[in-house]
């Protein structure tokens, strides 16, 4: 057939301006280093979004992306400055301005072969300086200078990856945040809001917007709003909570424009609610890139005096510098952490809601510490058991000390769940039953694997009660917890609810429902560059869940027993020998004296004035001793001496650093040189 029928069909005529674009979009692509960035297939033209790139990091997707449109010019002279000047419609830059990524115009100037590019938050910035109002123009007049090279596409890769990075960062900080904030006492809200006149809406917005917030149902807010009429009159508070539903939604630019209106009429606000404002108007303000990072904290900073956020600011300070402590913690670190979290518990003008977050925050460290106490415990009457037989008396203090430090935190526990669901504040509510369920769950692991050996005759082992009730409610808790900060965006607490779910799943041997969790785990950190749970989640897959590496360290500490009997009852023997003699000795050194545990053979002491002695018996170095000569004189050191040289103050790995015969010997040496250097044993 001759193709030239077709020049009489009636078909779309072509468009010197498309012509152009397809010109620019295939010269621009091949620009882009497919290491870094993938292109993102569009099935349709979007309205004012031409090309879409996903970044990659390490090979790896991260699910970053950044917008770009693209404009062309066959012919345009340069300004006097050697810029280029192009007209864009308000239209789309309110448009690339929504965009929930970083967005950049594009322009190519087919004469120069040459691209040039300037970023959405350049723009706005440029058109806010000029005027505030500019959104009320058709169109702006936009200058082009920076050539779209090297440096053009480094610094798109690294605002799209900065960008993603602080979405998220912020969406969980001001999740946080924003939940403190409490200033009508709650009620039931049906899901349709059915409202008819703008009073009424005005009212329910101002008295239940932001709990509404708090519950994840910013859209129910904003469609709440969208029933009003344009004579609705609005007030600071009612601008401040629909900033904030907007700020949720993704809105940005309207979310700006609730904010910089609530900013005009301030003064309405209490002072609190006033620094509300501030942090969330600076926040989108940062979020946007009409706001430097060094402006920003200069603001938060300044809110670190306010009267409520503030508050909220110091106790994140406080729970940072803690965890920042885990790669080498101490029993000081605690402490610290303890004290400091006490007093804001403690602070009669502190707001109920910040005193019951401190509370949730303490509730996590206090159980993960008494867990860790139980190991230390029982640890120590093994290895005492070993060494001198079953002492029933201490058997029984030590049971009764952590039954009701367990018991202590339980009730702890659970009365932060009730005072949190009294005054709905969602956000602590589940985060008590995250954190409790991740206490309890890691209890039952360590007291299935790690538990006292030796039997006591008369004294028969207790049955443990039936536990699938217990775990059911402990899988429904995390369940719904995951559930909830995945509504409201907070994915840090969404992946580790469902991180503990996982482990908690595989605990109970549902091997097929824990697989079908990690895979959507995975597919949730696909879409974010959270690296830390990107490494625990690989972990999680090969043996990693706090059971799995808690009995195989179990199973590989072994029994004394298979390592060398006779060498060890040798041991054994003469070391009892040595408690005989110093018993049977008179008389003694004058003080004062130090006092030391030496784990896990019992508390010594040993004059001030031999502590050089003592440091070169337990390998203790110079940096070390700092940690020592603190305690000495107020307390009772601990040293692990499993450990050889003892690097730390404290129980350290407690057992964890058991080498069998090898440690034993170590032991046998250092009891050998108390003993001759007439350092004795005491008994508490």
């Amino acid at each position: 057939m001759d193709a030239s029928f077709l020049d009489d069909l009636d078909l779309p005529l072509g468009n010197h301006n498309e012509d152009l674009e397809t010109i620019s979009e295939n010269r621009l692509r091949p620009l882009f280093d497919t290491s870094s960035f993938l292109f993102c297939t569009q099935d349709r033209r979007d309205k004012g979004i031409d090309i879409s790139y996903e970044i990659k990091r390490s090979g790896k997707h991260t699910g970053f992306r950044l917008v770009i449109q693209l404009k062309a010019t066959e012919s345009t002279s340069p300004n006097v400055d050697g810029s280029f000047s192009l007209q864009l419609a308000t239209s789309n830059i309110n448009y690339l301005l929504n965009q929930n990524a970083p967005a950049f115009y594009v322009f190519y100037i087919v004469t120069e072969d040459t691209f040039y590019y300037q970023p959405i938050g350049e723009v706005l910035k440029l058109l806010q300086d000029k005027d505030e109002k500019w959104g009320e123009q058709k169109s702006h007049i936009i200058r082009f200078q920076n050539k779209l090279d090297k440096d053009g596409f480094e610094l798109m890769y690294q605002s799209a990856l900065h960008y993603g990075l602080l979405q998220r960062t912020l969406k969980e900080r001001t999740a946080f945040i924003s939940a403190s904030l409490n200033i009508h006492e709650r009620i039931s809200i049906d899901t349709d809001l059915s409202v008819t006149d703008d009073a009424t809406i005005r009212g329910q917005i101002e008295s239940f917007g932001i709990p509404l917030i708090n519950d994840g149902r910013w859209k129910d807010v904003i469609e709440l709003h969208k029933k009003s009429t344009g004579q609705l009159v609005k007030t600071a508070l009612f601008n401040l909570t629909m900033g904030m539903a907007n700020y949720y939604g993704g809105s940005r630019l309207d979310a700006l424009s609730f904010f910089k209106a609530a900013q005009m009429s301030a003064k309405e606000l209490t002072q609190p609610l006033q620094d509300y404002l501030r942090y969330f108007d600076a926040t989108i303000r940062f979020s946007m890139g009409i706001m430097t990072e060094k402006e920003f904290e200069k603001i938060t900073s300044s809110l670190e005096q306010s009267e409520l956020i503030g508050q909220y600011i110091k106790l994140d300070q406080i729970r940072q510098k803690y965890m920042g402590s885990f790669d080498a913690p101490s029993g000081e670190d605690f402490e610290t952490y303890q004290r400091e979290i006490t007093q804001i518990i403690k602070n009669p003008e502190a707001e109920v809601n910040l005193k019951l977050t401190a509370k949730c925050e303490l509730l996590l460290f206090e159980g993960y510490i008494n867990n860790s106490n139980y190991l230390s415990d029982v640890a120590l009457i093994n290895g005492k058991d070993e060494m001198f037989g079953p002492d029933v008396n201490e058997r029984g203090i030590l049971a009764n000390k952590f039954i009701a430090a367990n018991k202590t935190w339980s009730k702890s526990a659970e009365e932060i769940i009730l005072e949190s669901r009294a005054i709905n504040n969602s956000f602590i509510y589940y985060t008590a039953l995250l954190n409790f369920v991740k206490v309890s769950y890691q209890f039952d692991v360590f007291s299935k694997y790690f538990y006292i050996v030796m039997d006591i005759p008369g004294y028969p082992r207790e049955e443990k009660p039936e536990s699938s009730e217990k775990y059911e409610i402990w899988l429904d808790r995390i369940t719904l917890a995951a559930e909830f900060f995945n509504k409201i965006g907070h994915i840090e607490n969404t992946i580790v609810a469902s991180s503990a779910k996982y482990e908690l799943l595989h605990y109970l041997d549902k091997i097929e429902k824990a697989g079908i969790l990690i895979n959507e785990i995975s597919s949730s950190l696909a879409n974010y560059e959270i690296q830390p749970h990107q490494q625990k989640l690989a972990m999680l897959k090969n043996g990693g869940t706090t059971h799995e590496k808690f009995k195989n360290w179990v199973d590989g500490l072994g029994l004394t027993k298979s390592a060398k009997e006779e060498e060890f009852q040798r041991l054994r023997k003469e070391m009892i020998e040595m408690d005989e003699a110093e018993r049977g000795a008179t008389g003694g050194t004058e003080g004062p004296f130090f006092y030391i545990q030496l784990f896990p053979i019992g508390n010594f002491c040993f004059p001030a004035n031999k502590g050089k002695i003592v440091y070169e018996i337990l390998g203790i170095d110079q940096t070390t001793q700092v940690g020592f000569d603190r305690i000495f004189g107020t307390s009772i050191a601990i040293a692990n001496i499993f450990r050889h040289p003892v690097d730390e103050e404290g129980l350290q790995e407690c057992f964890a650093a058991y080498l069998g015969i090898e440690s034993w010997n170590n032991i046998h040496r250092i009891r050998k040189a108390f003993f001759e250097n007439g350092f004795k044993r005491f008994e508490n």
